[in-house]
């Protein structure tokens, strides 16, 4: 049994992306870091996960359907709980984003 003064609290990582495969990348890299993964595909999951949550980090996409990740990030400050909450925006050039693209 581990000792209880060497386990650590686990914290919350609110991913948000409109895509599953990035999601799953996000998950593959983040892993190693034994925290609590949230995954949501759009800015109301997200919104509602946040409610049902405390969460440490919301890693997010800028470029998402409806509501970008800009948006986003303003509707979630304007919630008192939430001013403080560290906020990290992911951009993927649109090259690289796009499989088959013949731009460099």
């Amino acid at each position: 049994m581990p000792d209880p003064g060497l386990m650590k609290d686990r914290v919350n990582i609110l991913m948000v992306d409109d895509q599953p495969a990035k999601l799953l990348s996000y998950e593959v890299m983040l892993g190693e870091l034994d925290e609590n993964l949230i995954k949501a595909t759009s800015a109301k999951e997200a919104l509602e996960l946040l409610l049902k949550n405390d969460v440490a980090v919301v890693l997010m996409d800028v470029s998402m359907p409806e509501v970008d990740g800009f948006e986003l990030a303003n509707m979630i400050r304007q919630h008192p709980r939430f001013q403080k909450t560290a906020i990290i925006f992911i951009s993927f050039p649109s090259c690289i984003a796009k499989p088959g693209s013949s731009k460099p």
